[in-house]
């Protein structure tokens, strides 16, 4: 699977197109001051088709509990993109701490999973 087969978009942010390659079909997104997302688009990059039948799912995983995965939706062939209302996933997130004390907020994790979209509709 091609590193730029996704991209994402945070709104306001520029493109993120550079996941980590989870083999043998994922890629996670990692996603800076998630308390500060509203939106989120998602998107094939024209690279690389999906496989026939294929899809791409789409999951959120916020803080605190990044190991918590939430299906978001999908995108195919015939759908290659989409956007995301975020805000209410993380809305427990206490703010950013200050730069001053050194520390960052944790971020949050965007996974891609390409599955078969059988499977998908099936969710």
């Amino acid at each position: 699977m091609a590193t730029t087969m996704f991209a994402v978009i945070v709104a306001g942010r520029a493109v993120q197109a550079n996941p980590q390659i989870v083999p043998p079909n994922k890629v996670v997104f990692s996603l800076e001051e998630p308390e500060k997302m509203n939106h989120i688009v998602v998107f094939l990059t024209g690279s690389m088709p999906l496989p026939d039948g294929y899809g791409a799912s789409v999951y959120l995983a916020v803080p605190p509990d990044v190991s918590s995965w939430r299906f978001l939706g999908f995108l195919s062939s015939s759908k290659p993109s989409a956007v995301f209302r975020v805000r209410s996933d993380y809305s427990v997130i206490p703010a950013a701490p200050s730069a001053t004390d050194g520390t960052a907020s944790i971020p949050a994790q965007l996974g891609i999973s390409v599955e078969p979209l059988e499977s998908i509709e099936a969710t």
